[in-house]
């Protein structure tokens, strides 16, 4: 009766992972700035005169990866003609997006005393220009699941390699290791990560791979200890 049900738990939680991994964020780096959707507008001080760019993009980065840097390509106007050498002017912009952000960022930039006069600016053309990795983008769940992985690897083996341990006890201890990771990761899944998965599938790859990482180098380990085990 308890293995039945442990097999329907398991099972529904994979349901819920392809579910999860199916619908979500893409792989490709395809991030979006529409450029009907950015706007520049001008702001000058009535008492500094000094001039103020304050520019609004809309994003759409359903991928798994942040973005680091966008390239922006405008064109100035003045009473609604071109300024010369202002005309398709291309610069890049290092602005942090999160992996599965959409909405509007906004940022401002103070035009220096040689601008030239200006009616507005327009947005011509955007892309993104550079990526984070899968590693920078996912940091800190790597280095959590990295260090839990490594301590519970530590302590197995410290209580794996203790002497007074017969073939039998060595094969139960490495299978209460393995129902343990697996009523853990259950839970970490239920608790914290199915809500998650729509939004953030690869960080419940990393937890899921973190336990499989685990359990085999446990089981290396084991069978290592029963090589030389003279019982």
């Amino acid at each position: 009766m308890k293995n039945r049900f442990k097999k329907l738990f398991l099972g529904l939680l994979l349901i819920a992972g392809v579910a999860g991994l199916s619908s979500c964020q893409s792989a490709e780096h395809n991030a979006t700035i529409p450029t009907t959707e950015c706007e520049v507008r001008i702001v000058e001080d009535a008492h500094s005169g000094k001039r103020t760019a304050v520019i609004t993009l809309g994003i759409v980065n359903n991928t798994i990866y942040n973005v680091l840097e966008e390239q922006l390509t405008y064109t100035v106007y003045n009473d609604d003609m071109p300024v010369p050498g202002y005309i398709d002017i291309t610069e890049t912009v290092k602005f942090p997006i999160r992996h599965g952000a959409q909405g509007y960022i906004s940022y401002t930039y103070e035009l220096p005393p040689e601008a030239p006069e200006c009616d507005y600016v327009k947005i011509t053309k955007t892309s993104i220009s550079k990526y984070a990795t899968l590693f920078q983008t996912y940091a800190v769940p790597f280095v959590i699941i990295f260090v839990f992985a490594g301590i519970a690897i530590v302590f197995f083996a410290i209580d794996l390699f203790r002497g007074g341990l017969t073939k039998e006890s060595i094969k139960e201890r490495f299978k209460e290791r393995i129902a343990s990771s697996v009523t853990i990761m259950a839970l970490l899944l239920i608790i914290f990560l199915i809500p998650l998965m729509f939004s953030s599938w690869v960080t419940t790859l990393i937890l899921v791979g973190g336990f499989v990482g685990t359990g085999v180098v446990c089981g290396l380990l084991t069978l290592l200890r029963l090589a030389f085990n003279k019982d």
